[in-house]
């Protein structure tokens, strides 16, 4: 075999040894279509949009219901389950239906902490919408809050990585919350009307209304206006 043929079949080798290895792309004005992946909408036997009777029922069989809340119309309540990667699971009821569950993990039973929780998420869910967004948290001890977002039309999921400060002391929380859209939607759109009507009850002068008579200023202002007019 002469130099030049060897080279040939060297060259065509590795076209046919790598070439399935490159990414392709697809040709000017082929369409391409991604395939979505729902993304769940339950856990451990709790399900989005569940009636608040249900939901009582199903989780307390997992572990201790703690105290329950009610905040902005919002009830709320959690449970402390039996799982050792859990430390508590808060759910948070709009009109008697599950509008979120917040999964509060133990990050030391969590292999490689929050890079290891959020492979795994990515294995499952796909590649997010978001990630590592940095949120503001008025909490006075949370010193930084950093989101990863993945959602489709009914759900959104998000993994929170917070990180506390308390009397020099630095501490982590590992935080998926899962949401409901349209419970969602429909609650900060009762707490915008919510935000209105106390807007509108503040008392602020305003134009057309009747008062006291009118008094000039300057030479004669002593004297009403309607006086003056006289």
């Amino acid at each position: 075999m002469t130099r030049r043929a060897m080279m040939g079949s060297l060259v065509v080798g590795a076209i046919l040894l790598f070439g399935g290895c490159w990414p392709t792309a697809g040709y000017a004005g082929e369409t391409v279509t991604e395939v979505k992946r729902a993304l769940p909408r339950s856990f451990q036997g709790v399900r989005l949009g569940m009636p608040r009777h249900e939901l009582v029922a199903a989780a307390s069989d997992r572990g201790r219901t703690a105290v329950a809340g009610d905040e902005r119309g919002q009830r709320s309540f959690a449970v402390l389950p039996n799982d050792r990667h859990l430390r508590r699971i808060e759910y948070r009821f709009y009109r008697n239906a599950l509008q979120e569950m917040a999964i509060h993990y133990n990050l030391e039973r969590i292999p490689l902490g929050h890079e290891g929780l959020l492979a795994r998420l990515k294995e499952s869910y796909g590649e997010p919408v978001a990630e590592q967004v940095e949120e503001f948290d008025p909490r006075p001890d949370v010193f930084s809050v950093k989101k990863t977002v993945w959602k489709d039309e009914r759900t959104l999921i998000a993994l929170a990585e917070v990180r506390k400060v308390r009397e020099g002391t630095e501490s982590y929380d590992l935080v998926l919350t899962m949401t409901d859209r349209a419970l969602q939607q429909a609650y900060e759109r009762e707490q915008e009307q919510r935000r209105r009507r106390q807007l509108r009850e503040i008392p602020i002068p305003l134009s057309g209304e009747e008062g006291p008579q009118e008094y000039r200023v300057g030479p004669g202002a002593d004297s009403p206006r309607s006086h003056a007019a006289g």
